[in-house]
């Protein structure tokens, strides 16, 4: 009979140990997700460096869809690791597409 008792307390203690360890656990989350948001909770966007894919959406954003189609090829020959500037030159071959009703006019892009 005592030994019963000696393997509950034992058992209680293992579970608490492991109560405790999941505690500390979740403190530490939410302690590193606090401290994250406190430390880049602050800023905005407004001071961070526009993508190159959105410097290349703005080419577009003229109006003249040609001459974006025109910018942003050679923009991508200059920096073919733009993986943002063929997105966007992708969507504008889409568009024109969309806007002269031909959408077997989708040109492929150059080097490619």
């Amino acid at each position: 009979m005592a030994g019963d008792g000696v393997a509950a307390v034992r058992r209680c203690r293992a579970a608490r140990a492991g109560l405790h360890a999941a505690s500390c656990a979740v403190l530490l989350a939410v302690a590193l997700t606090a401290g994250s948001v406190a430390v880049g909770g602050g800023r905005d966007g407004a001071d961070a460096a526009p993508a190159a894919g959105a410097v290349a959406a703005g080419v577009l954003a003229g109006g003249d869809l040609e001459a974006g189609i025109r910018s942003l090829q050679a923009h991508l020959r200059a920096q073919p690791q733009d993986f943002g500037g063929w997105a966007t030159l992708g969507t504008a071959y889409v568009e024109q597409a969309r806007t002269q009703g031909d959408p077997l006019g989708i040109r492929r892009p150059s080097g490619r």
